[in-house]
């Protein structure tokens, strides 16, 4: 059979924004959503379990529907490759094959190798791999050494079946768990290079959420700041040969409504806010703009549809919530949430933005304004962080007159908007003396300038 999916050429934006874990379906939603990247991973990804389920017997149908219907469509894809397959460790085959289990290093090297490279010679039109996920995490139960085994020798052999793909490493489940279990991996790698300049990964990854009462800038309440934690992961790739590295968030996601407490682990349990739609609509647009004003490349939202019933039926745990559309699975309703649209919106401003000269203009007094040019006009991104209500400044203004729309519908859910064109606030302010001065409330805006 003929690989699913010819290798073509498809628009490669420097625009940041991406979701992760789409449904194996490819859901219409996408054609409003205007993003060009995804993310297939878990049962959606690459799984050797499922794709080789006996010794030499690929079963492909699953991955051809799955990656042929995003590639039909001009997807930019990443795919994570999972690499524990039952037979490999002497178990008999399971009834979901899809479902990853702990993993240790395969125990038949040659035969994981064999399966990777059918895999990445099958599908050319898949640019970006990854191998395995949050290894600081449950998912993998060796040591970081052994991890840094599978590192080199899955990179090896993708090259080698495809010299054009990129290697992103796995993402890391915790800032902790960085320097916890990926700078002694790290350190692994660099003893096993074959030369000085030797490399096994092609881009980092980091995995940010609000799971633990956190936001877009903390990784909790009290601890994992970003915007140092970015910095520090730079000097500690650097020092490990890997210095410029591009850095991913392949899993960033805050939630709106009540997730039931979420155990810790350490016996306690935290108890969540309540979020309403437009708290999670603007930690949406914060999300796919604070990380690249501060290095990070893409950032990949979690997910499209709310995961359903994800800790189980009736669960309505954190991960139930995160989505952009409302899953009728999970509580008989269906419906785009205010983050759909405020996405949408963003990504109608900003996709064609020059991302790499983002400026930052203002981050002081839980004040955000951040600067992009578009087809070489400046368009600004403002939020206010504050309960109370903060007025800012733009100066260098090169217009007489600027508008300033409101990133998030007036309304208080998604089921609410008639029509999107129709849903966001409308201004246009004067401008004096190069400088334009406003209110910043609750939702983040954007400020272009008028002919």
């Amino acid at each position: 059979m003929a690989p699913a999916a010819e290798k073509v050429q498809r628009p490669d934006t420097q625009a940041p924004f991406a979701i992760q874990d789409v449904p194996p379906d490819y859901d219409p939603h996408f054609n409003g959503l205007g993003v060009r990247w995804v993310r297939l991973s878990g049962a959606a990804g690459a799984v050797w379990d499922a794709d080789e389920p006996t010794p030499g017997t690929f079963e492909w149908q699953r991955l051809d529907s799955i990656i042929g219907g995003y590639s039909r469509r001009g997807m930019n894809m990443l795919v994570t490759v999972l690499s524990f397959n039952r037979w490999d460790r002497g178990l008999p085959p399971g009834a979901n094959a899809a479902v990853p289990l702990p993993v240790d290093l395969p125990h038949n090297m040659d035969a994981y190798k064999s399966y990777l490279r059918a895999l990445v010679l099958r599908y050319p039109a898949v640019r970006y791999w990854q191998i395995e996920n949050e290894p600081d995490g449950n998912g993998w139960k060796d040591t970081p050494e052994r991890f840094a085994i599978l590192v080199k020798e899955s990179y090896l052999t993708i090259k080698q079946a495809n010299p054009e793909a990129r290697v992103v490493l796995a993402g890391a489940a915790l800032p902790e768990g960085f320097y916890r279990f990926y700078l002694p991996m790290l350190a692994a790698l660099s003893g096993m290079k074959d030369a000085p300049d030797s490399r096994y990964f092609d881009v980092a990854d980091i995995h940010w959420s609000g799971q633990f009462g956190g936001n877009y800038r903390m990784h909790t309440p009290t601890a994992g700041r970003l915007a140092e934690f970015l910095p520090d992961l730079a000097v500690k790739l650097s020092a490990s040969g890997y210095d410029n590295m591009p850095v991913w968030i392949t899993e960033m996601s805050n939630y709106d409504g009540l997730p039931a407490p979420e155990p810790l682990g350490n016996g306690d349990t935290y108890v969540f806010l309540r979020h309403s739609e437009l708290k999670h609509a603007a930690e949406v647009i914060k999300s796919n703009i604070f990380p690249p004003a501060h290095g990070v490349s893409k950032v990949f939202w979690v997910r499209l549809d709310e995961w359903p019933n994800y800790c189980g039926p009736g669960g309505n745990c954190y991960w139930d919530n995160t989505g952009l559309i409302n899953n009728p699975q999970n509580d008989g309703q269906r419906h785009k949430k205010l983050a759909y649209y405020a996405y949408k919106l963003m990504v109608e401003k900003l996709a064609e933005a020059d991302w790499r000269s983002i400026e930052t203009v203002w981050e002081s007094d839980d004040c955000f304004v951040y600067k992009l040019n578009r087809n070489n006009r400046p368009v600004w991104a403002a939020w206010n962080d504050n309960v109370q209500e903060k007025q800012i400044t733009i100066t260098g203004i090169p217009s007489h007159q600027v508008t300033i729309t409101e990133a998030i519908p007036g309304v208080d859910s998604g089921k609410d908007v008639v029509s999107y064109h129709a849903a966001f606030s409308k201004r246009n302010i004067p401008v004096k003396g190069g400088a334009v001065s406003f209110v910043l409330k609750e939702r983040p805006v954007y400020v272009e300038v008028k002919n």
